[in-house]
Formats: structure tokens, sequence, C-alpha cells
């Protein structure tokens, strides 16, 4: 009876039209980035394009993730400059 219970909810929820239209959007969005194939950067100002690799694969060996580095890019303009400015000053 409880499984039943959890299955009504369940359905309910996926008979939704806008739970239907945000799960539809969510696996269109997966399915094209799964086969669009992304530019990577030739090269970064100040730094050369060979050793990109080796300074990204030293961060994470000191702890930065992925999560950190996808904060940075969602970060403001602003928080961003602020903090490359107290990075410089070190």
């Amino acid at each position: 009876m409880e499984e039943e219970v959890e299955n009504n909810y369940l359905g309910a929820i996926l008979n939704n039209p806008a739970i239907m239209g945000v799960l539809t959007t969510i696996a269109t969005n997966i399915g094209a980035n799964l086969f669009t194939r992304k530019p990577q950067p030739m090269a970064m100002a100040g730094i050369e394009t060979t050793n990109i690799n080796d300074i990204i694969n030293t961060l994470f060996e000191k702890g930065v993730t992925v999560d950190d580095l996808k904060k940075l890019s969602e970060m403001s303009q602003e928080k961003l400059s602020f903090l490359i400015t107290m990075l410089k000053a070190q």
C-alpha cells in the first residue's frame, strides 16, 4: 500500500505539464551537450599554451576542484576583479 501511495505521488508529479516541460528541456540540453564539441582554449593572456594543462593540473593537485572553477566562472566581473587584485597583491 505504501509503495502504491509513493507511485501515485510520483505519477502526479510526472503528469504535471510544467514538470514534464522542465524534464524535457533538461534532457534536450544534456543530449545537445553530449554531442556538441566545445572548443579548447587556444591561449590565455600571459600564459603560454603549453603550460595551461600543467597549471590546471597543479591547481587540482593543490585541492582546487571543478566546483571551485565553476564558482569562479559564475562570479560577477566586479567580484572576480577584486579577487584577482588580491592575488596580484601577494
